[in-house]
């Protein structure tokens, strides 16, 4: 009787070890010596034994059961992260099941250029598949999130604070998660000797953000940044209304591209043609560049700058001057 049970033990013995064998090769054993890449989507709420399924159809594992089983054993079913996933072939069952439950999904390299406004930057990331439009937007007016990051937005925008550079996202990324990336990346940008000097200088972060946003829209070229950062602070401790055409086309609804005399007189909170000082807040997202200028304005005079339709501007400390440059590069342009 004693032989018998031992010979049972045994046999049962070899059975499990033969089971755990089994189940070694086929994790770590490539279903196809077929190469490439293969891209899968994983919906958020799918069952593993869905998961399973979708993978032995797609060609990434075979034998579905096998690999729930796998899941099973390693307890790792509950662990799968929805996304969108880059399988490269052949992967081995254990490859695959470690990539699916750490998350580690397909990303996309985006540029955000300098410039860009909120609404911008939410179709370009809709564009993508990383968050939708909507729920972009959302959550840049979130006051939870305003006040995690101690960010004072009077609109309740975050408007200027979306820092421009190139970031890696997955489709379908938490909304929260984005803009939190944006706001991190911004305080890293902006430096405590950036505040201290915008303090110093009689700005708050959101004016200094303001100035920035209004060199970034007024010229692109960089040598020039410092100069119409200049223009704004001479006017400012002036008095002298700004004069800004791009602040007048952000706060013009649906802006065709044709700024018009009536869109100069039209009220806004942003026409700095009707209202004196800055507008209520960025009008942009600036770049470093912009920033930098904005808190480094160069030691001129000037007062004025009009475009010579080259990219450049001529600026002026006089009036008279001015109009004779506007004669020069505009008027008679236009004639």
């Amino acid at each position: 009787m004693r032989r018998l049970i031992l010979s049972i033990l045994a046999g049962c013995a070899l059975l499990v070890i033969g089971i755990l064998i089994y189940g070694l090769f086929y994790a770590v054993t490539p279903p196809s010596r077929q190469r490439g890449s293969k891209t899968v989507t994983l919906e958020k709420g799918l069952a593993f034994r869905q998961i399973a399924r979708i993978l032995e159809r797609e060609g990434v594992i075979t034998g579905a059961p096998r690999f729930v089983l796998l899941g099973q054993l390693l307890n790792a079913g509950h662990r799968v992260k929805a996304g969108e996933y880059c399988f490269d072939l052949p992967a081995s069952p254990w490859r695959v099941l470690r990539k699916i439950t750490r998350g580690h999904v397909k990303t996309y390299r985006i540029t955000i250029p300098e410039g860009y406004t909120l609404l911008q930057i939410a179709n370009l990331l809709d564009s993508h598949g990383v968050v939708t439009k909507d729920d972009f937007l959302r959550e840049t007016s979130s006051s939870e999130l305003l006040s995690l990051y101690d960010i004072d937005v009077q609109d309740a925008t975050l408007e200027g604070y979306l820092f421009p550079d190139t970031y890696a996202w997955s489709k379908g990324s938490d909304p929260a998660a984005v803009v939190q990336f944006f706001l991190r990346r911004f305080r890293q940008a902006y430096t405590p000797e950036m505040a201290e000097k915008a303090g110093s200088m009689g700005l708050s972060e959101r004016e200094a953000l303001t100035i920035a946003s209004i060199v970034e829209r007024e010229t692109s070229d960089p040598h020039e940044r410092p100069l119409v950062s200049a223009v704004i602070h001479n006017r400012l401790k002036k008095k002298i209304p700004l004069q800004s055409d791009p602040t007048v086309i952000y706060g013009t609804p649906d802006f065709d591209g044709n700024l018009t005399r009536e869109d100069l007189r039209r009220y806004t909170r942003y026409n700095t043609y009707l209202i004196p000082g800055l507008p209520p807040g960025p009008i942009c997202n600036p770049g470093l560049s912009s920033i930098q200028a904005a808190l480094s304005p160069a030691p001129v005079d000037y007062l004025y700058f009009v475009s010579k339709n080259d990219g450049t501007h001529h600026f002026s400390v006089t009036l008279e001057e001015h109009d004779k440059a506007v004669d020069k590069y505009q008027r008679r342009r236009k004639k």
